[in-house]
């Protein structure tokens, strides 16, 4: 495999997690900023960065229990993993707040 091909190879692998982390941390900081608070960045950074690790973890763990990347379950997987991280993080349940 040539340095081109393993460099798209790995960018095509890790891109649906870096499109879901990007979206809920976008969602998360447009919610606080929509709600007017002030502090809207610097728990954001750990967020972006927890959400992240969350979904690579996941994302190499379904590698290495599969042996197959690219499958439905697997990006279904990715997306429960990723949605139950947002819901466990932001603790809707203690700020009231849906």
């Amino acid at each position: 495999m040539t340095w081109t091909s393993l460099i798209n190879h790995l960018f095509h692998f890790f891109l649906p997690l870096a499109f879901l982390g990007l979206g809920f941390v976008l969602f998360e900081g447009l919610k606080r900023a929509l709600k007017g608070r002030q502090n809207t960045t610097p728990k954001l950074g750990f967020y972006a960065f927890a959400m992240l690790a969350i979904g690579f973890l996941t994302q190499g763990s379904l590698l290495l229990a599969m042996h197959k990347e690219g499958t439905v379950l697997g990006y279904a997987l990715l997306s429960l993993v990723m949605g139950l991280g947002h819901f466990f993080l932001t603790k809707p349940w203690r700020n009231h707040r849906t």
